[in-house]
């Protein structure tokens, strides 16, 4: 498509000249009167590659145009103006640089320069524009990179507690509702969904017996407890250059009155986005299950938020929550029932699916069926929910790379391969078709388990 020039003038002469060159040069050209024509224009037609601006016509010059077609104009559309002018006047090139010219170019016109000069302002301004789409492209990519990095970290720690998985999640999304509430814009809640997803990432350092003991914690086992806020905040300080973030982790124990931890901080002195996060926090904390209660009432929970106004939790953040509590009638915002999962698995050998039977037994909410071949396994897709597939490689009548093919064709869970096959060969295909992972034979029962788990768990998170 050619590209698109308006040419301003008064003098219709002039108007003749600039659209005769230019138009030889394989542009567009449109050619008005006015100032006043140029801005009715655009506003009906659109914005063009470049605008040919004279200074001085009668009724609006081309200052008061230019300001004027600046104050109306989309921001992203930053159309380059070159003003045309008969005079050397270095006040008015000073004028008309400063309110966003690109170039001045003297009257009567040299067609080599007319055309060398606006054909150079329109590719740079292409190139510009070009830029900052890749720029914004790049930018968006990477944010996405990192968000899926932040919930895949909060997923491994929240993994290490197996009665408040999601808990990470849920308080982010609860911070994030507390921040709209407070006014705050994108950025702000952009950094704070981070930090609530992180703000026990430090948890890292606690062993997972101290995290999961169902009785009364040790004083010793108290303390590792307590340190995780410190853990974090040197964790995430090198993670993001946003140093909110990692002060969610360090303070969101502090309390309102000083008298949480690690350094007592009171009130305001605690960041504010620590003060959200310990209102997300302790609220998910009570609508979650633990080992030694189930998930409080949400009447109780109201109370307990009402009751810690002034001592553990800033009065106005707690307000909000309660407001949300109370906009909450059936009680969704909770940690909800944990999910059930149904595994397929496809083997020839009735010995392997004994074994992958006993060793998935103990899983919570687990059906686990079996097919000796591929047919069988069909029937049970179509009959059944799957949310898992061990698949063997070696079958008799299609090996499982082609029943792979054949079940992405209908399906799109995930699909874990299993193998005696240890070749560079065979794990290569694995990751060219895209299979989820593999499991090599004889299989050992821990990493038999912990591939279905992490795979299951990936799957519930969404990541």
């Amino acid at each position: 498509m050619a590209d698109w020039v308006i040419v301003v003038d008064d003098d219709t002469s002039n108007l003749k000249m600039a659209g005769h060159i230019l138009s030889r040069a394989n542009m567009r050209v449109t050619a008005l009167k006015s100032g006043q024509a140029l801005l009715n224009y655009v506003k009906e037609n659109g914005y063009p590659d470049l605008v040919l601006l004279d200074i001085n016509m009668p009724e609006m010059d081309g200052f008061e145009t230019l300001t004027k077609f600046r104050e109306n104009a989309d921001p992203d559309n930053e159309t380059p103006v070159i003003f045309l002018t008969a005079d050397e006047n270095e006040e008015s090139e000073t004028k008309g640089l400063s309110l966003g010219a690109v170039d001045f170019i003297k009257k009567p016109f040299v067609p080599e320069v007319l055309t060398i000069r606006v054909r150079h302002i329109i590719d740079l301004n292409h190139l510009q524009k070009n830029l900052a789409k890749e720029v914004k492209k790049k930018t968006e990519e990477n944010e996405k990179q990192f968000t899926r990095f932040v919930q895949s970290l909060a997923n491994a720690i929240d993994a290490k507690d197996r009665y408040t998985s999601g808990h990470s999640q849920r308080v982010a999304n609860y911070a994030v509702m507390i921040a709209e509430r407070m006014g705050k814009d994108d950025d702000y809640l952009q950094v704070i969904y981070y930090a609530g997803l992180l703000h026990d990432v430090g948890k890292i350092r606690i062993p997972e017996g101290v995290i999961n003991k169902p009785g009364k914690l040790t004083d010793d086992e108290f303390d590792s407890i307590r340190i995780h806020s410190v853990s974090g905040f040197h964790i995430l300080r090198d993670i993001h250059n946003d140093e909110r973030i990692a002060y969610g982790a360090k303070y969101h124990h502090e309390r309102y009155d000083g008298t949480g931890y690690p350094n007592g901080l009171e009130g305001d002195n605690i960041p504010e986005i620590a003060r959200i996060i310990a209102v997300a926090d302790a609220y998910d904390a009570m609508a979650s299950e633990r080992s030694y209660r189930k998930v409080l009432p949400q009447a109780v929970i109201r109370e307990e938020i009402s009751n810690g106004k002034g001592s553990q939790f800033d009065p106005a953040i707690a307000d909000i929550m309660l407001q949300i509590i109370d906009e909450d009638p059936s009680y969704e915002h909770r940690q909800q029932e944990a999910k059930t999962h149904s595994v397929l698995v496809v083997d020839d050998d009735k010995i392997v699916l004994r074994d992958v039977k006993r060793v998935l037994k103990d899983f919570e909410g687990l059906n686990v069926f079996d097919a000796v071949n591929t047919q069988e396994a069909l029937n049970i897709l179509s009959a059944e929910s799957v949310d898992l597939i061990l698949l063997d490689l070696i079958m008799p009548e299609k090996d499982g790379f082609e029943f792979f093919g054949d079940i992405r064709k209908e399906y799109d869970m995930p699909v874990i391969l299993m193998t005696g096959d240890r070749s560079i060969e065979t794990i290569e295909k694995i990751n060219e078709l895209h299979i989820d992972d593999y499991l090599t034979k004889p299989l050992n029962e821990a990493i038999t388990c912990e591939t279905v788990h992490g795979i299951l768990h990936r799957k519930d998170s969404g990541v």
